[in-house]
């Protein structure tokens, strides 16, 4: 029986004039990775600056 690797990621992004903290931007990435593990295998979720208060 042969393993398939599965690979969630979740990516933070920014658009033109957003700003945020390096730690901000961690915390959206890994807001994103949590959501896409819990979302199944091989997902990717991306959640931009725009919806993060």
């Amino acid at each position: 029986m042969m393993t398939r690797p599965s690979i969630s990621t979740g990516i933070a992004a920014l658009g033109e004039g957003e700003a945020l903290t390096p730690q901000q931007m961690i915390a959206m990435a890994d807001k994103a990775l949590y959501q896409a593990k819990g979302a199944g295998r091989s997902r990717i979720v991306l959640l931009d600056a725009a919806g993060v208060s």
